[in-house]
């Protein structure tokens, strides 16, 4: 795979050949994602991008290991686009996908999804 020389947050795009791969590799890209760009507050996640093409396609991943997302939306302000995650089912789901097996995790991301999930019950 080519990566292209310059500014790259408006166009990146989810690898194509993921969406051929198995749940386990699916669940930890999208622990790199929102450990990386992801935050995760009181009652919600959400994943920030400047690509709209990148959050349509993490929604299908998201879809394909069995969690559905909400609505994508800009920011005004900055033009960023948001992915919100805030249904207490997905997010439990999500948490178990993606720390159900051991592995790396970046530490403060996973006290924050423990807090999250605690407040869930």
């Amino acid at each position: 795979m080519k990566i292209p020389s310059g500014a790259k947050s408006k166009i990146v795009r989810v690898p194509s050949y993921l969406f051929n791969d198995d749940k386990k590799v699916i669940s930890a890209f999208v622990r790199g994602v929102i450990d990386g760009d992801g935050s995760i507050a009181k009652s919600h996640v959400k994943i920030a991008s400047g690509s709209i093409r990148f959050l349509k396609d993490f929604k299908r991943l998201l879809k394909m290991i069995g969690v559905d997302s909400g609505n994508i939306n800009q920011e005004k302000t900055s033009g960023t686009f948001i992915l919100y995650l805030s249904s207490r089912d997905n997010l439990s789901r999500l948490y178990h996908l993606m720390y159900g097996s051991p592995g790396y995790s970046y530490p403060r991301k996973k006290r924050s999804w423990e807090d999250l999930k605690n407040r869930f019950g």
